[in-house]
């Protein structure tokens, strides 16, 4: 499989102020293309992986487009396997080579004056390496189909609702341990 759009966004008109024009520029945060491509084989009957390759493209982090974000490449591991009827078991594993990567790069810097990328950039840091498994169950719409899915959507919910509690008492476990800032070790 593979799929790709290339997009190119710019301001028609965008006078900041009576010195600052931003016309024509590109918008900042727009990458210039975004590709995803997979690869699959079918190891035995009902079981397939998949190797993802994942790519965004440079973009402008501020109007002036005088800093640039890279872009980047990720690669993803996908495996399922159906071992009964209408059941199926599936790992995710993403961001493979735990690429260090921004999920998204501004810079507040004008253009004018001094850049200083330390005080004048933002990163919002993209997702390490990630493991995820499930189980799926494929349902009819019948009587006991829903039989089993409204059950299932209760549990999933209340588990969720777990989860956040948990969340919520580490936060604030860490908060009184002094370690709420998390990026200043």
């Amino acid at each position: 499989r593979l799929g790709t759009t290339f997009a190119s966004h710019r301001f028609q008109e965008y006078l900041a102020s009576p010195t600052l024009d931003y016309g024509g520029k590109e918008m900042p945060q727009a990458p210039s293309d975004i590709t995803t491509a997979e690869i699959g084989y079918k190891v035995l009957p009902g079981m397939r992986i998949a190797l993802e390759i994942v790519h965004q493209g440079e973009y402008w982090m501020n109007n002036a487009n005088t800093v640039r974000y890279p872009g980047h490449t990720l690669l993803n591991l996908r495996g399922n396997y159906r071992f009964a009827k209408g059941w199926e078991a599936w790992l995710h594993v993403l961001n493979l080579d735990d690429e260090h990567y921004a999920y998204s790069a501004s810079s507040s810097y004008s253009g004018v004056g001094t850049y200083t990328p330390n005080t004048q950039n933002t990163y919002s840091p993209g997702a390490p390496r990630s493991v995820m498994t499930g189980l799926a169950l494929a349902l009819k719409a019948t009587a006991a189909g829903l039989l089993v899915a409204i059950p299932c959507v209760a549990l999933n919910n209340a588990l969720r609702r777990r989860v956040r509690v948990k969340l919520a008492a580490f936060d604030a476990q860490r908060e009184l341990l002094g370690k709420g800032d998390m990026t200043h070790g």
